[in-house]
């Protein structure tokens, strides 16, 4: 028969021994300190200056003085002397000072949780299942399958976000790097990327939380499907074009579709010419500011495909100084510079057009039966156009309601300006149906649908 307990080594009482007591009360000692054990703190070296009776602690990995040889033991002081006892598989302690557990696994102290554990309500700050957690992922699962099952009926696995701009998804990695997400990333709709790198990330379909609408920005496409820019001069402000006229032979004509407001002056402005020799052709140069509405209307083209391309004009508008219309958005007060002439109006259509401001501000207008989008990015409400000398995509998508929203509109445009502001605006198009968003691959110019009646 042996002398101590298999496990925490608690002394027998033997056969015919005698005083004994002694080993008994050296049993209850030994469960007193290790039954639901609570020590002050870990990693100590030493005896502590000062001790109280009940005391415990947790000896470190490199004891000295009356602890040595006791590296990783447990130790109280009880009846006025230090006990000693070893740690055994799967033992728990808590560390008071720091609010934690310590689990002996064999060969060290580790912990059971990163941070505080609340006992009484099982919660842990981080937990993991075959695998080690962190304060960052917080719950670690390392597993073949996983499962959530109903518990009588169905059930729901919820993502939560604080804000709007924050991001509830479920993200798919290789190897720890992203490949694929889905759900709310950085804004309330919901999307799916893709990236093949990991830090790159591409959209291909989003669906807008507002009105439902499902677009895929990587594959162009139109709910309504349509050919032709419904524009008579196909956006380049030269008259009415031959069906396969690439250059426009004629001059500038001022377009009869948009009206100025307030007294702005729109007059001729740069003209962006087929096989430019700014990309290597031999027709003429361009200003640098239209060497980068070409590059806009043909993204990460080489110059072989940039110089060549539907000959346009644009329009110079300086505001002017009538007060009519006014617009306020923040600190700036704007008043109505150009607007549209009034046209069958479709239940849907989009309009889009490129807006550069040279100087002063701009606003572009939008209400509720509307959505307005700015580089592929859809915007709350008004909306200013950064001064910055760079061509901005426009665009405006509508989808009125048939039986409430009949006749003609008379706001395409919309754009408000600070008077003496100076903008360009280029190869507007209008479609009787609505096109998907696309800031990678934005609308430039489509062929007018009069050249070819």
């Amino acid at each position: 028969m042996t002398q101590t307990s298999a496990r925490l080594s608690l002394p027998y009482i033997m056969p015919g021994q005698a005083q004994k007591h002694v080993t008994h009360n050296e049993a209850l000692r030994a469960l007193d300190a290790l039954l639901h054990v609570s020590v002050i703190a870990r990693g100590v070296s030493a005896p502590p200056p000062l001790v109280n009776e009940g005391d415990f602690y947790l000896i470190s990995a490199d004891p000295l003085e009356a602890f040595a040889g006791y590296a990783n033991h447990i130790t109280g002081f009880v009846d006025g002397a230090w006990m000693f006892y070893p740690p055994v598989q799967g033992l728990i302690v808590n560390i008071e000072e720091e609010a934690i557990c310590l689990i002996w696994r064999g060969e060290s102290w580790t912990a059971l949780s990163g941070a505080a554990v609340d006992i009484a309500a099982l919660t842990f700050d981080v937990f993991g299942i075959n695998a080690d957690a962190d304060t960052f992922n917080r719950l670690v699962l390392k597993a073949d399958a996983s499962l959530f099952s109903h518990n009588g009926a169905g059930h729901q696995l919820k993502i939560n976000k604080a804000e709007a701009p924050d991001t509830a998804s479920l993200l798919f990695q290789s190897g720890f790097s992203g490949r694929a997400e889905l759900g709310l990333v950085g804004e309330d709709n919901f999307s799916i990327k893709v990236s093949d790198d990991g830090a790159n990330y591409k959209s291909v379909m989003t669906a807008d939380a507002a009105s439902g609408e499902i677009n895929f920005p990587l594959t162009p496409h139109l709910v309504q499907p349509v050919t032709f820019n419904m524009f008579g001069d196909g956006g380049r402000f030269g008259g009415k074009p031959e069906p396969l006229d690439v250059r426009l032979n004629n001059g500038f004509v001022a377009p009869d579709y948009i009206r100025s407001f307030n007294g702005s002056v729109i007059v001729e402005g740069d003209k962006y010419i087929d096989n430019s020799d700014n990309f290597g052709g031999n027709r003429g140069s361009m200003p640098l500011h239209m060497e980068g509405l070409a590059q806009r209307f043909k993204p990460g083209a080489s110059s072989g495909v940039l110089r060549y391309g539907t000959e346009l004009y644009t329009l110079d508008i300086t505001a002017g100084s009538g007060t009519g219309g006014e617009l306020t958005l923040g600190s700036v007060t704007a008043y109505l510079a150009i607007s549209g002439l009034r046209f069958p109006m479709p239940p849907r259509y989009t309009l889009s057009f490129w807006m550069r401001v040279a100087s002063g501000s701009c606003i572009a207008a939008n209400n509720d039966q509307t959505r307005l989008l700015i580089n592929g990015q859809e915007q709350p409400g008004d909306t200013a156009i950064a001064t910055d000398g760079a061509w901005h995509h426009i665009e405006r998508l509508v989808a009125y309601t048939p039986n409430q929203f009949v006749g003609y509109e008379a706001n395409p445009y919309r754009i408000y300006a600070v008077p003496g502001t100076v903008f360009q605006l280029a190869a507007p198009v209008l479609f009787p149906g609505t096109l998907a968003a696309n800031a990678e691959q934005p609308t430039a110019i489509v062929t007018s649908l009069t050249a070819f009646m």
